[in-house]
């Protein structure tokens, strides 16, 4: 009927005093949401992750967000507590609000093997990608997905792999330079018992030996 209603958990929270921390969104993605679970004033400053003509962008964005009917939680349809985020543009994966994030074409990766959205798991191949003279690939130990390059690998932490059969899935969303470092970063989808979402991952701010850092997720349940 509708995207999964999804709740934020963030990575990177405000500095605050110690009665209280401000939230911060960083990462949302569209779709409907539960009261609490979205910012019904996002502010400004986004940018949206989205493709034209098979390229792909940053573009500055007005997101809103609307009061909808949420059929889990609200007694009657006048009630309209869910809040809905959208923007005019309808082709966006993911809103951004990250300090290094500018608006412009990107540099993205090319697949040599797998396609997006494509699971990670122990009975397929994983993607493989190359990205600044580099070949990246994906690699499990148990539940745990790790990018990989040469003799470098990095857990991609917040992601819990499954097999076929499994409540737990983890897919490449999309991949390339975001914030213009020349190094790779990664939107990851993933899914689990009645929850999905995305984790964000980038390499700025990153120690010499370690690939890609976690920067947010955004994801929660779907009633």
């Amino acid at each position: 009927m509708r995207t999964p209603l999804i709740a934020v958990t963030l990575l990177i929270c405000a500095s605050s005093g110690a009665q209280a921390t401000e939230k911060i969104w960083p990462l949302l993605l569209p779709g409907q949401y539960h009261v609490d679970e979205a910012p019904t004033q996002p502010g400004h400053g986004w940018l949206a992750l989205t493709a034209r003509n098979a390229v792909w962008h940053l573009e500055p964005t007005h997101l809103q967000a609307n009061r909808v009917y949420d059929p889990v939680l609200d007694p009657d349809e006048q009630s309209k507590t869910g809040i809905e985020l959208t923007s005019a543009d309808s082709t966006a994966i993911a809103y951004l609000r990250l300090p290094g994030l500018v608006p412009g074409q990107l540099t993205t990766a090319r697949l040599l093997r797998g396609e997006l959205e494509q699971p990670i798991t122990d009975e397929s191949p994983s993607p493989r990608l190359l990205f600044g003279g580099r070949e990246y690939d994906f690699v499990r130990a148990g539940e745990t997905i790790s990018l990989r390059s040469g003799t470098q690998s990095s857990v991609l932490e917040g992601l819990v792999a499954g097999d076929v059969n499994s409540d737990n899935g983890v897919s490449l969303r999309w991949a390339g330079d975001l914030d213009g470092d020349g190094e790779l970063d990664l939107l990851m989808s993933y899914t689990r018992y009645n929850q999905s979402g995305a984790c964000l991952f980038l390499t700025q701010g990153t120690p010499d030996k370690v690939l890609i850092r976690p920067t947010a997720c955004h994801g929660g349940v779907g009633c």
